[in-house]
């Protein structure tokens, strides 16, 4: 278990970066991931691939995020759905 930890907490920080980063200014994360397993040597369309097979949640934790994020907004519009 020793030798697999440290795998498991680079994932974790890469994740992290590749999900938080474009986040933080408004790109996709295909964007960053896409390159990254390229330059990791995959396939281009194998890299794409499984980024639109990954994409939906991480599409969808980024969705439930701003939605929870936004309970406290009172002065949102009425037709609003929180900051969607």
């Amino acid at each position: 278990m020793a030798i697999i930890a440290p795998a498991i907490i680079d994932g974790a920080l890469l994740a992290l970066g590749i999900g938080g980063f474009p986040r933080l200014v408004g790109i996709s994360a295909g964007s960053l991931s896409t390159p990254f397993l390229t330059l990791s040597k995959w396939n281009m369309r194998l890299a794409i691939d499984t980024f639109v097979t990954i994409g939906l949640p991480i599409y969808l934790v980024g969705t439930l995020g701003c939605t929870f994020n936004s309970l406290h907004v009172d002065i949102l519009p009425v037709t609003s759905v929180r900051f969607l």
